[in-house]
Order: C-alpha cells, then sequence, then structure tokens
C-alpha cells in the first residue's frame, strides 16, 4: 500500500479494497505503478513497484511475499530476534536495508525526481501486469506430512534440561543407605550437621549433638511437614495484650 513516500509514474484502471482490523476497510484504492529512492549498498537506487494500492498517507506498506514473488529474498525479520532486517535482490545483488517501527518493516524511501530515474540504477521489487496475493495462499495444515516438509538439518533443536513433565533429566535417584559427597568440599564439623537416610517411605535423623538440638531438630521436622496438621488448642492472647511489630525498613 504505498504512502507519501513514492512517485506515481502510472495509474492502472483498478481499483481494490484493503481490508484491516476489526474489518475496518479502505474502499476503492486505486491500483498504481510508482518508483522511490532509496540507499542500498552500493550507493542510492530508485526501486521500481508495479501493483501498489495508492493511498497517498504515510510510509508504504510493502508486502514482503509480493516482493519474493518476483525472485527476491525479503529478510524483515528484526535484528534484534537475529534477523538480518535486509532484501537481497537475487538478479541485480543490491543489499537493500530495511527499519522495523512499532514493529512493522519499513524501507526508507523519498520521492525521485525525473533526473535520477535517468542516472541512478533502477531495482524492480514487484512484478508488472495482473497481480493476484491468492497465488501465495497454501494450507499446510492440510498436508498430514508437513513436518517433514518445513523442518530442515540445519534448524536448531531446542534441548531443555526438562522433560515434558517438568522433571529433570539428569537429576540422581535418590538410593538409601548411601551417603551423597558434598561438591562444595568436606562435610561440615559443625555438631548440629544433620544426617538423613531414607528406609521405606519413613525419615530415620541421626543427630551428632545434645538433647537440646536434637529436640530442636525434631520440632523443625515436625512443623515442617506439610503431610501433618497442627491445631492449637489452647487458649489466645487477649486482644489487649497483642503486641504488633512493625516492620523495619530494609
Amino acid at each position: 500500500m504505498l504512502g507519501n513516500d513514492a512517485k506515481v509514474i502510472f495509474k492502472r484502471n483498478k481499483t481494490v479494497d484493503v481490508a484491516g482490523i476489526d474489518n475496518h476497510e479502505l474502499n476503492a484504492l486505486p491500483m498504481v505503478d510508482a518508483t522511490a529512492k532509496t540507499i542500498a549498498d552500493k550507493g542510492p537506487v530508485i526501486l521500481i513497484l508495479w501493483n501498489c494500492a495508492c493511498q497517498g498517507l504515510n510510509r508504504t506498506l510493502h508486502s514482503a511475499g509480493q516482493i519474493e514473488w518476483f525472485q527476491n529474498k525479503a529478510c524483515d525479520t528484526s535484528v534484534k530476534v537475529g534477523g538480518r532486517q535486509v532484501i537481497i535482490k537475487t538478479v541485480d545483488g543490491h543489499f537493500i536495508p530495511i527499519n522495523v517501527i512499532r514493529g512493522l518493516p519499513h524501507i526508507q524511501m523519498e520521492p525521485n525526481a525525473a533526473e535520477e530515474f535517468v542516472t541512478l540504477p533502477c531495482v524492480i521489487l514487484t512484478q508488472g501486469g495482473e497481480w493476484d496475493p491468492a497465488v501465495l495462499d497454501h494450507m499446510l495444515t492440510d498436508d498430514d506430512k508437513w513436518v517433514s516438509k518445513v523442518k530442515q538439518d540445519e534448524d536448531q533443536e531446542h534441548d531443555s534440561p526438562f522433560n515434558d513433565r517438568g522433571e529433570h533429566k539428569h537429576r540422581e535417584p535418590v538410593r538409601a543407605g548411601v551417603p551423597i559427597e558434598n561438591p562444595t568440599g568436606p562435610p561440615s564439623k559443625d555438631p548440629d550437621d544433620v544426617e538423613v537416610n531414607f528406609h521405606s517411605g519413613e525419615i530415620e535423623v541421626n543427630f551428632h549433638a545434645d538433647d537440646a538440638t536434637r529436640q530442636a531438630h525434631q520440632a523443625h521436622l515436625e512443623t515442617s511437614n506439610l503431610n501433618k496438621m497442627h491445631v492449637h488448642e489452647g487458649k489466645g492472647m487477649p486482644d489487649d495484650e497483642v503486641e504488633t511489630i512493625e516492620e523495619e525498613e530494609d
């Protein structure tokens, strides 16, 4: 859809309706051929744009499919996600940069002067004659073998450390009675260390500490057991004696 950044050189005897979001339509837009000046890797060039719906406002909106139908290669993916943002003319070998503005690709263009059309090299982006966007239509989901046709050997496979159920693929199975080596170094000499062994679904805790420390660890394990419900049966503190502690700022 042609904007005001190109020069109309021929008006066709056809109109087109352009449909957008929420069934919004631009009706009876004239079909035109146009030219525009842009930059390329070898210097300024003149773009030849056949079969454009002329709106005459804002930037021209290019169709990547229409450009590629004329044997050009349109790499309009943003550089920020690994794209190239460039159009490669396979016949003439020109590289034309693409700007991505608000998520949409645009080519920097301006209406060319008459003498520039004669002196600068011309690059044809779209097909002349009759153009029907339906030539690009293809229902890939109707093909039962679409996976083998679209996947290529150079495509990168995503290797996640987790399987489809969210479980870690390389986790070590729990082995009862087998001590686990500490990868950070030898075990701590702290008497409060706890050695846990799993036997038949029950937890056996061996404490290397005095009775007070053992009771503290046992109480911690009891309160940490999510399978148990703890109910306080005593009387609560009267409301007038409840102390409120204000949290200190970090």
